[in-house]
């Protein structure tokens, strides 16, 4: 039988926790009065009320709430406080599940430029999540609230709620000892991968695949060299499987300063390349699909090279989610060498196969670029964010950012060229949406704002290139 202290003894728990916090102390408050409530069978919240001393008269309250079992929930004020949603009153069993809207709890951090907050799928917030039931462990469910709110560290707390009750669920359950490794391992390779990317995410970056096969010396070697060069040049970092052939030519030609490499670790022994080799931006991935996960969130752009399954699989898979509306809108590149066919052959195919027999649209076909010059590759770069910046989903609207405002003329011609992309209405400049009040580093950019008919995206990259082409 658990311990259950008197309610004297939670009384005496409140008030001492509330001068531990020095609540009083770093205001100019005094306090009014004490009252006491039960939101839950199993909590009880104390309410501590101040004024202010100055002119204001201005009161305020904070909250501290305890478990029947002298757990501290939280002590925070009223305004910040919730109760958790898997503690219904409604139901003694802790049996309650709902389902919520990601909470928009204003972040204490500091970020960087706009690229570190930015959604690789368009930050469409259509999505929802479950709260997990309890653990029917009262005292455990207070614990998992309680290092959720003091351990997010700015960030929403559900969200770690979340991540903490279904970890423990799915080691109560029936599930495989494998099924929670590879739980566990997919976790912290994501962990770490954001943890090399996150001082970097101000800087645009280009995904590069290409076979291993390759080797110095050989044209296509010589063609990435020099790309990954000039792409370092214009202010971009290069992101490769940190592996030998092209990745090692990438990585020359980049420089180690503005390399990440994303190495996997396969059967066969693949060791880092020499750039790459002690480099805290080269990741380790066990499993394929957190790596192909980073090569399509972290980056801008991507070019591909002469490649075998690998390289195919990555640049079917990209344009996948593309088409699919799954990963926003980015440059594909396809660089051959001088006076080589690889993908001149592989366009043919994708033509007549797929777009001549109806397989796929042809504007999904704008979603590619074929070139043999690295200087025109890394134009075709520049010139997709010469005007457009970035776009972003609030419910059936799409909010286009520029970096500058178009005319008039330029913005009827778009409505005339693209009616098709309009579900109703029309285009309009403008400022950012309500919704968008969470990105204040980019609030002075103008908007192309309408109701986007959903299903062509190869229709919204020719309509993002005309903006490109409108000045």
């Amino acid at each position: 039988m658990f311990y259950r202290p008197s309610e004297e003894a939670l009384d005496r728990q409140a008030e001492s926790t509330y001068r531990e916090r020095r609540i009083l102390a770093d205001s100019n408050a005094r306090l009014i009065r004490m009252k006491k409530t039960s939101p839950h069978p199993h909590i009880r919240e104390y309410i501590y009320i101040h004024q202010d001393t100055d002119n204001s008269n201005r009161r305020s309250e904070w909250s501290i709430q305890i478990s029947d079992k002298g757990a501290i929930l939280h002590c925070l004020p009223t305004a910040l406080r919730h109760t958790p949603h898997f503690l219904s009153d409604k139901s003694p069993g802790f049996v309650h599940s709902s389902t919520i809207k990601p909470a928009s709890a204003i972040s204490s951090m500091q970020h960087p430029p706009y690229l570190d907050k930015r959604d690789f799928s368009g930050g469409d917030s259509t999505w929802t999540f479950t709260v997990p039931k309890s653990t029917g462990i009262p005292l455990l469910d207070a614990a998992l609230y309680d290092i959720s709110n003091r351990h997010s560290n700015g960030h929403n707390p559900e969200i770690l709620l979340q991540l903490l009750s279904t970890s423990i669920q799915a080691a109560s359950s029936d599930i495989s000892e494998h099924d929670l490794e590879v739980m566990n391992r997919t976790m912290a390779e994501m962990f770490h991968a954001n943890l090399a990317f996150t001082p970097y995410r101000h800087i645009r970056k280009i995904s590069i695949f290409g076979s291993a096969r390759i080797k110095a010396g050989e044209p296509s070697y010589i063609v990435a060299r020099d790309f990954s060069k000039l792409a370092t040049e214009h202010g971009y970092m290069t992101i490769t499987g940190g592996g030998p052939g092209i990745m090692q030519a990438c990585n020359e030609g980049a420089g180690a300063d503005n390399s990440f490499g994303l190495n996997i670790t396969l059967p066969f022994e693949q060791e880092a390349n020499p750039v790459m080799q002690g480099n805290p931006r080269l990741i380790n991935f066990y499993y394929f699909y957190i790596r192909k996960l980073n090569f399509v969130s972290e980056s801008d752009a991507l070019v591909a090279f002469p490649g075998g399954f690998g390289t195919m699989d990555e640049i079917f898979e990209t344009i996948t989610l593309i088409q699919t509306g799954k990963a926003t809108i980015y440059p594909v590149v396809l660089l051959d060498a001088p006076g080589k066919t690889f993908w001149k052959q592989w366009i043919a195919f994708i033509r007549e196969e797929l777009v001549d027999s109806h397989l796929i649209s042809p504007e999904d076909l704008s979603f590619l670029f074929v070139t043999q010059n690295p200087q025109e590759a890394i134009e075709h770069i520049d010139r997709f964010y010469h005007i457009f910046h970035s776009y972003r989903f609030v419910g059936d609207m799409i909010s286009i950012r520029l970096t500058s405002s178009l005319s008039t003329e330029a913005i009827a011609k778009l409505q005339h060229d693209f009616a098709d992309l309009v579900k109703d209405g029309c285009i309009v400049q403008r400022g950012p949406l309500a919704e968008e009040a969470d990105e204040p580093l980019i609030a002075d950019l103008p908007r192309l704002v309408f109701h986007l008919k959903r299903g062509n995206y190869g229709r919204l990259r020719q309509f993002i290139d005309a903006i490109n082409n409108a000045d």
